[in-house]
């Protein structure tokens, strides 16, 4: 599955990954949370809208 980082908002500019909460090569389904983020102002859980194998590109931040 290819996720992109969601924009929250009109005014997020930028957003880290601060923990994957699904292993590498992990089936996802529909509603389940395998990143959390954070941008300008929240923590955010992100749910997957399709199912899928993740596949990770991008570190979350130690």
């Amino acid at each position: 599955m290819e996720i992109e980082m969601p924009c929250v908002g009109l005014t997020m500019v930028e957003g880290t990954i601060t923990e994957w909460k699904a292993a590498e090569g992990t089936r996802g389904a529909k509603g389940q949370a395998v990143m959390e983020y954070e941008n300008e102002k929240n923590a955010i859980a992100y749910e997957i809208v399709h199912g899928g194998f993740l596949h990770i590109v991008a570190r979350a931040r130690p």
